[in-house]
């Protein structure tokens, strides 16, 4: 390349000497010498360009030289004569094209016979890539000298007709040298000569865009004369490589309007391309420019529907994979999701169509089944889901070709697809409004409901092994099914359908089996939860007059609702039970009693379906269903005492129930009496000393509620505490570690004993100052003995220290507090 580019400028120079001496014959020859250099064959497309720039730069100086009659003394007819006796054809040609382009300037010659002159004349270079520049320097030369409309060489110089002609001759040329190349040499050097013809395309396609730039060519011309012989050159020519580019280069430098008047044609076209030209993709581009167009102009929509175009894209979706049996599967699914796409922008958004779309895909792909490339995998996913975004999701639970789609895939690519869907629909806040509509959507999503079989037989044989990794995607997985449930909401709050779905879930979730239940159960119960508060709320609201307080418990807790969003801020009172006349809260407790006994008999999550039944336990207690609520009760110590056997899991339940116990006051005295009991009695027989003595205080409070006021039990309570904080303090002979221990202790018992203290006003006696002030000097006590403390410990006493701190603040607090006569009550406790 450096040698010949060395060459081009030594006889460039020569060149412009002999043109500066008006020299004429010396300068054909240097110029001649110097385009020879054009016919090597040694270098790369890459490279040639380079020496074809460097060359055909030097030939404007020439040209200007030609263009001076005065210098040289010929007219262009002669010099047009005079070139031609240059001896190399490949240098002739370029001069000929240099003396055309001033033969027509000078309107010597008519521009229609000198181009038509010239493209006829440069059909003598046959090598490739020589005639690809060389036509390529002959459309550069005469873009400015086509007799286009409006140009100064329209008419005498020809027509539109003519350029158009010119630049078709010129195109179906190149095109044709262009896939010679693919050609020309041996087989193993197919790959590099692909990555060549790359390099080269787009010489052959700026034809195609100076057609398009022509102000002559409007549709009638474009439809009758320009489209034509570009589309029989892509079908004639056979090439994998053209024809995509052809078409792509067709669509993207003609405007939209003519695309919607041909698009037929082009289609027809689509279907008689080589089997391996990617369809898909160039439907995708059509499509999207008529969707621009569609954007941009108002009236786009009544023009294609009287032109039918939706109707006929799909109708060369299904054409063109008939026509090619080999199409692969991402190019099907990439022509119909174009097509889907197309059909939202013109808001053809019919449950029919819709299912004729799918059903047309499901049959296209039924002999590529099981579909497992990722990429076609994920443009499925988006296929399918892209209508749950749109479209109502009653009208897509109708759709019959759904669940035919998703049988196309394996079992991985068939999850992915229905996790899509469930997570479009939440991310949307979609709704279920009957059971047909649940029935269908589980249909869809049915392959992460059910085990597969292997899973089963497995499980039935005793040899399934379940790693860390499958749990953990299992767990992810049914957490996002088990959000289906909170879709469901029955159509003017009608708590007989809502059961009916809840209870239509329950028995298709009961097929997933225990390890699938323990993930989507504990919802389904939050959701039968949820339907009793809301006819509680609802039956409520009836009954408070609107003048009524509505002041609501600081301790009101609400279970979590997924409906909560579309009701009104409500809250539950658990101090004054209220009788409930609907029916549908029996049925919804007696429904999460049912799946809450499942979750802990089939799916064995004990700690859930306590925590549970507790919940339930709340919700019968507002509606004063005092034998539900004691049953619910019963279930949850049952498991307690049966199933919690982890001594911190045991401590942290024990908490909970004594919390729910609290707040509960539908008991009569001897019901709750035996609760009571039987809370107690856990803490007393809980493994650790230290969980002993928290429990015996917390109990406390279930001995001062708003409907139980029983001081000595609540003294009691807290004198067993210190009990069991002393025994603590005491073992091993009192080590700093126990005493450390211990100190803590007393601190929790400290707090709880103001606690109480602060509840004299409403008569609590179980407290006393005198006692308040021994358990403050006890505490400061043990503070002074266990100050040399070293080692490990230290930080143990740092936080019990930063404790003992904060209740002090609090005492010190209280003692300027005047409300309710609390100054006064502190005044004789000494901190």
């Amino acid at each position: 390349l450096d040698e010949a580019k060395s060459m081009v400028k030594q006889y460039a120079y020569h060149m412009k000497r002999a043109v500066d001496d008006d020299n004429l014959r010396e300068a054909l020859k240097n110029a001649s010498l110097m385009l020879g250099e054009l016919r090597t064959i040694a270098l790369a497309p890459r490279e040639y360009y380079e020496l074809y720039i460097a060359a055909s730069d030097e030939l404007t100086y020439l040209k200007s030289f030609f263009g001076d009659k005065s210098r040289h003394g010929r007219s262009c007819m002669e010099l047009y004569e005079l070139v031609q006796h240059a001896g190399n054809i490949l240098p002739r040609l370029y001069l000929l094209i240099t003396v055309g382009a001033t033969y027509v300037e000078s309107e010597e010659g008519r521009a229609r016979d000198v181009l038509m002159d010239l493209v006829e004349m440069t059909r003598g270079v046959q090598q490739p890539i020589h005639g690809l520049f060389l036509r390529a320097y002959l459309a550069q030369m005469s873009k400015a000298l086509l007799p286009d409309k409006g140009s100064r060489y329209e008419g005498k110089g020809g027509s539109i007709d003519d350029a158009v002609e010119f630049l078709l001759q010129n195109f179906t040329e190149m095109n044709k040298l262009w896939v010679r190349m693919q050609h020309v040499g041996p087989a193993s050097g197919r790959t590099r000569r692909e990555g060549e013809r790359q390099e080269l395309r787009d010489l052959v396609g700026k034809n195609l865009l100076a057609i398009a730039q022509l102000d002559g060519v409007d549709l009638d011309l474009y439809r009758e004369r320009v489209l034509p012989r570009i589309l029989e050159q892509v079908v004639n020519c056979k090439d994998e490589l053209a024809q995509p580019y052809l078409l792509d280069v067709l669509i993207q430098v003609f405007p939209d309007e003519y695309h919607l008047a041909t698009f037929t044609e082009v289609f027809a076209t689509l279907t008689m391309l080589r089997p391996s030209v990617r369809v898909g993709s160039i439907l995708n581009a059509l499509l999207g420019r008529l969707l621009t167009y569609a954007e941009e102009t108002p009236k786009a929509k009544v023009e294609f529907e009287a032109a039918n175009v939706f109707p006929k894209s799909f109708e060369c979706c299904r054409a063109v994979i008939e026509a090619h049996d080999d199409v692969p599967a991402k190019e099907i699914i990439g022509m119909y999701a174009a097509l889907m796409a197309f059909a939202k922008k013109l808001q053809i958004t019919d449950a029919g169509t819709l299912d004729d779309i799918l059903l047309a895909l499901a049959e296209s792909l039924e002999s590529k089944v099981p579909i497992v490339d990722a990429d076609a995998v994920k443009q499925l996913t988006v296929l399918l889901t892209d209508p749950l975004e749109t479209c109502d999701v009653s009208k897509v639970l109708t759709l019959n070709s759904f669940p035919k789609v998703m049988e196309l895939l394996e079992h991985t690519s068939k999850r992915e697809i229905a996790l899509g869907i469930v997570q479009t629909l939440v991310k949307n806040r979609s709704t279920l409004t009957s059971t047909a509509q649940v029935n269908v959507l589980y249909k869809f999503i049915d392959c992460v409901i059910r085990a597969p079989e292997e899973e089963n037989a497995a499980i039935a044989s005793g040899s399934f092994i379940e790693d860390k990794q499958t749990a953990a995607r299992l767990a992810e997985e049914q957490t996002i099914v088990a959000r289906v449930v909170h879709l469901f909401k029955a159509p003017g709050d009608d708590y007989e359908i809502q059961l009916q779905m809840l209870n239509q879930a329950y028995d298709i979730l009961m097929a997933g089996g225990p390890r699938r239940m323990r993930y989507t159960f504990p919802a389904l119960v939050f959701a039968g939860i949820a339907l009793g508060r809301d006819i509680v709320l609802a039956e409520r609201a009836v009954s408070t007059p609107p003048s009524g307080d509505k002041a609501v418990s600081e301790d009101t807790e609400v279970p979590a609702d997924a409906n909560a969003e579309d009701e009104k801020t409500a809250a539950i009172s658990f101090t004054t039970p209220m009788e409930v006349k609907s029916p549908g809260l029996k049925k919804s407790l007696h429904f999460v009693h049912k799946a809450i006994t499942a979750l802990t008999e089939i799916a064995e999550r004990h700690e859930k379906a306590l925590k549970l039944y507790l919940e339930a336990a709340q919700l019968a207690a507002v509606a004063n269903l005092e034998s539900i609520a004691y049953e619910f009760f019963e279930r949850a110590f049952t498991l307690y005492e049966e199933s919690i056997t982890d001594t911190k899991k045991q401590v942290t339940l024990l908490f909970i129930i004594i919390g729910t116990l609290h707040k509960v006051n539908v008991f009569d005295a001897e019901s709750r009496e035996s609760l009571v009991h039987k809370t107690t009695g856990y803490s007393a027989r809980l493994l650790k000393k230290p969980d002993q003595c928290v429990g015996a205080y917390t109990c406390a409070h279930l001995f001062w509620t708003d409907t139980v006021k029983d001081s000595a039990s609540v003294a009691s309570c807290l004198k067993k505490s210190v009990k069991i904080a002393n025994a603590v303090r005491d073992t091993f002979g009192g080590n700093a570690s126990h005493r450390i221990e211990a100190l803590g202790l007393y601190v929790g018992i400290l707090n709880k004993y103001l606690y109480f203290y602060d509840k004299s006003p409403e008569g609590c006696t179980a407290v006393a100052v005198d006692t308040l002030q021994a358990l403050v000097d006890m505490i400061n006590s043990e503070l002074v003995s266990v100050t040399e403390t070293r080692g490990d410990a230290v930080n143990a006493l740092r936080e019990v220290e930063q404790s003992y701190a904060n209740t002090l603040a609090h005492i010190r607090q209280q003692k300027h507090k005047q409300e309710d006569g609390t100054a006064d009550r502190y005044s004789a406790l000494v901190v």
